[in-house]
This record gives C-alpha cells, structure tokens and sequence, in this order.
C-alpha cells in the first residue's frame, strides 16, 4: 500500500451524497495535502488539481478525510496525495537555540516524508512504477524522445508517420505497376466475373445439349417457331406451363351465351366457372319471402339457422310480436330505443347487483354499516370489501418528521459538545420533539436523550433542542456525552463519538 497517496473512484464516496473519502498517511501541514481529480467526461482526461476551501475541506475527527463540496461523478478518478513541499524549510536552526524534540520531530519527519514522495513520485508527479510493475505517466504526454533503434524501443511519432508514409508509397507502386501488367496482357480478354465487350462474338455452330450452355440465335428460332405451331418442341402448351390469370378473356372462344345485360340473372357455370346460360330472372323477393327462405335453412321451419345467425342478428329478424328473452337480447338499452313499444321509465334497479345505464327511477337506497358519524383526526378506519367505512375513531399523534439515524448533519459529526442543524418542511414551530441515541444506523440500542441533566462532578449529559423555525432546528448535544442505564440499574457515562442520532418531531 503506498504511503504517500490513495486512489479513488467517485462511486468510492461516503457520507451525504458520496461527497467523503477518507486517507491515513501522516503530513505535516495542511497545504502539504493535494486533492487531483481526472474527470471521466473529458475526453482524454488529465489529474486537475483543486483548491482547499474552494473544493474540499479536510476533516480530522473522528478520522481524516476529504469532504468535496460538490460530489465527483461516479466514474471520475480521484487522487488525494501529500506534497510536503520540498523548496520549504520547515524548522530554522539557530547558534546558541535550545533545540527541542518537537523541532528535531519536525524537521526529521519532513526528510522522511520528502523521501517516501520520490520514491513513489507523488509529490512532484515523477513517472513511477504502479502496482502491476509499469510505469503509470497519469495520461500525461512524454515528450523530448528519440526515434527507436532496437525493437523493444518506445516508438516516437515521428517514427511511426514515417514508416507508415514509406509503406504507403511503396503498395501504391506495386499496385500502380500489377494494373499496368494486367491491362496489357489482358486487354484482349473477357473477364468472367463482369466485363463490356464490344462486336460479335461468334458461337458454336452446334446446337446446345445441357440447359446451361449458351444457345445461337438459329436454334432460339427454331425453338420457338416449333412451339408456336404444334406446341411439342418446349413441352405441351398447357396451364403448367401458363401463369395465373395470364390470358384474358379477349383471348377466350366465344360460347353460347348472347351479350348483353340481364336483370335478377339466371346463369348456368360450368366446371371451369365459364357462364354457358344467362336470363332475365324474376322480380325482387319480398321481405316476408326473405324472412321465410332464412326460417327454412335448416330444414325445419321453427326458427333461423344458429350456423348462420347469432343471438344478436335472431332478436333483429324476428318480428315484433316474438317474445324476447334474455337469451336472445344483448343489450336492453338498444332494444328499449328500437321498439316504441316497451316503456323506457318501467326499468328499476330493484335488490340486485346491476350494470350500466340505469334508466327510469334511480333513486338508490344503502344500507347503514357505520353508526358512527363525524370528523376524525389522525384516523383509525375500517373498510368492507365493498369499500365501505365500517368503523372510525380518531387515532393519536403521528410523527411528521425525522431524520434518520445519522452521524452528521450534512457538515459537523455527531461528538460531545456538537452542535448540528437540520432542516425540516413542516412549516410550522408548533411540535413536539424527540431525540434518540444508537449504536449504528440500524438503531441498534436505541435511547431517548432529549433531556440535559448535570452529574454530581458538574458535567451536563443529554442533548436539547436550542432552536426551532418552521423550517429547522438547531440541536445540542453535551459536553460530556450522555447517561445510560443497564439492565442492572447502573448508571454509565457515555461518548457521542461514532454513535448515531435521529430527530423526531410529533403533531
């Protein structure tokens, strides 16, 4: 592990929003501390130094870390390093001066740190060696490099253009002088992958004897002249070998039928769906002829056929005087509008559970399942299945507001003496308020401590709420911790260091 810096990610972070990330090697002065972050959303990226105060503030208790004022992205780089500054003495030696040992402490301690900084080229950022054993230049540029001589010689760019150039030039030439061969020897050749050729070419006088050999024009015309005259020499001409739909009738002999318009058409279609036979039919059916012909379809004269005619399109043919059932009616509201003759203002909703448009008189009448009437405050209810209040009583006071179980408020941490402030959006200063001492941030232990209470030695215990706004509070913890009482009765001082708060306020 190296002593003189640590690396982070800013997922790496703690504490309120990701904002802390903490260090343990040993410096002398403030100012000897380096914070560097190398955004991850610059291209190219390099270590930015920040400023103190500005940046970040170095917390020291209750262990050392950086707080950022404003959270690094998770996927920035962050290095937090000691420079102790090496162009600085830190202790003035003088003729005839008591030297003391916080002075020899000193002054040892900076040789000894300035050390470990160039050894691991922390402090002045010297290429060193990371952990795999490779020396890590922190995305920087080297510059000032000779051209390589040997083949494990870093390569310069000078050196890497110049050879690419020269490879480039010499390919160029070898094709340049490939193509020129090429045209001249083959300039005569038709290429089989694609090519423009320009005269005849002369063919085989012989006919063809496999279906992809090239074919002359004498035997084409011979081909077709024979298939069009006695349609054997391609095979038959037949529907195999004619498309869908690819005569017309233009083409078609005409048959027996006379041209012209008929009126209720009679005709007679023979197998190939030709029309031998046309006639004038007779006039339009009635609507009862109609109405008969549908009854009839199936052969028994009681009723329409269900193959054919839903439940819907049955109650629509039959006539008015048919009893309609709820089997055959689908929607009460349609039938009601289609015939005058069923009363609209006689549909009730009687003891039954009822769906869609009431229609006539409404009026509805619940039952009572709540004799218990009023206004509640903090309600404790009770609901049926039906989504009705069966009970109701007002319930007591609920808390409106806390913080959680922290160890900070956001800037100070929770130890003896602190005084933290927490923001709340109540808006109101009209609350009760409690508050609780753990173990960690589960609450393990859990303690009320809002009281101060001062010990026989003088010493105040407890914590108290100093302020209230209707958008904050102001809390005190004291000076010397807090009292805890075991199981045995015996009272014990305790230290707010590392434990846990939680602020609650009560309507």
């Amino acid at each position: 592990m190296a002593n003189t810096f640590v690396d982070y990610t800013g997922a790496d972070g703690t504490g309120t929003d990701n904002k802390d990330f903490a260090f343990s090697f040993p410096y002398l002065d403030d100012s000897h501390i380096v914070v560097q972050v190398d955004q991850a959303s610059v291209p190219g990226g390099a270590f930015v130094t920040k400023a103190l105060t500005t940046d970040y503030t170095i917390v020291t208790s209750p262990s050392k870390l950086i707080r950022f004022v404003s959270a690094p992205a998770s996927a920035d780089r962050i290095r937090i390093k000691r420079d102790s500054a090496s162009n600085t003495a830190l202790v003035d030696f003088e003729n005839g001066s008591v030297l003391t040992e916080v002075e020899l402490d000193r002054a040892y301690l900076h040789n000894l740190y300035l050390n470990e900084e160039i050894e691991e080229g922390s402090g002045k950022n010297v290429m060193t060696k990371n952990s795999a054993g490779n020396f890590e230049a922190d995305l920087a540029k080297i510059v000032d490099v000779a051209d390589p001589t040997l083949a494990q010689d870093a390569a310069t760019k000078n050196y890497v253009d110049t050879e690419i150039a020269t490879e480039r030039t010499a390919r160029v030439a070898d094709v340049d002088a490939e193509e020129t061969a090429r045209i001249a020897g083959d300039a005569l050749k038709v290429s089989k992958v694609g090519d423009t050729m320009t005269g005849a070419l002369t063919l085989p006088a012989s006919d063809p004897t496999n279906g992809t050999h090239a074919t002359n024009k004498t035997y084409v015309d011979a081909q077709i002249a024979t298939s069009l005259a006695t349609g054997v020499a391609g095979g038959p001409i037949d529907t195999v070998n004619i498309a869908d739909d690819a005569i017309t009738a233009d083409k078609l002999a005409n048959t027996a039928v006379t041209p012209g318009a008929y009126t209720a058409t009679n005709l007679t279609v023979d197998a190939q769906g030709r029309i031998t036979a046309a006639a004038n039919g007779s006039a339009s059916p009635t609507a009862n002829e109609i109405l008969t012909s549908l009854k009839t379809v199936d052969g028994t004269g009681s009723g329409l056929d269900a193959d054919l005619l839903d439940g819907q399109e049955a109650t629509a043919f039959a006539a008015a005087s048919h009893t309609h059932t709820a089997s055959n009616i689908t929607d009460f509201d349609t039938e009601v509008s289609n015939n005058a003759s069923v009363a609209a203002n006689t549909a009730k909703v009687t003891n039954a559970t009822h769906t869609g448009d009431v229609t006539g008189d409404t009026s509805l009448t619940l039952a009572t399942v709540n004799s218990n009437v009023g206004s509640f405050t903090n309600a404790d209810i009770t609901v049926n299945a039906k989504g009705l209040i069966t009970a109701a009583a007002s319930g007591s006071g609920t808390p409106k507001w806390n913080t959680g179980w922290v160890n900070t408020d956001g800037s100070t941490s929770v130890a003896n003496g602190a005084t933290l402030n927490f923001t709340h959006n109540l808006g109101t200063t009209n609350l009760n308020v409690d508050v609780y001492v753990a173990d960690n941030a589960s609450g393990a232990n859990a303690l009320n401590i809002q009281l101060i209470t001062i010990d026989l030695s003088g010493n105040s215990n407890g914590s108290q709420i100093q302020d209230v706004t209707s958008t904050g509070l102001t809390l005190q913890l004291a000076s010397s911790g807090y009292l805890d009482i075991n199981s045995s009765g015996t009272i014990t001082g305790q230290n707010f260091s590392s434990k846990y708060i939680k602020v609650v306020a009560i309507g």
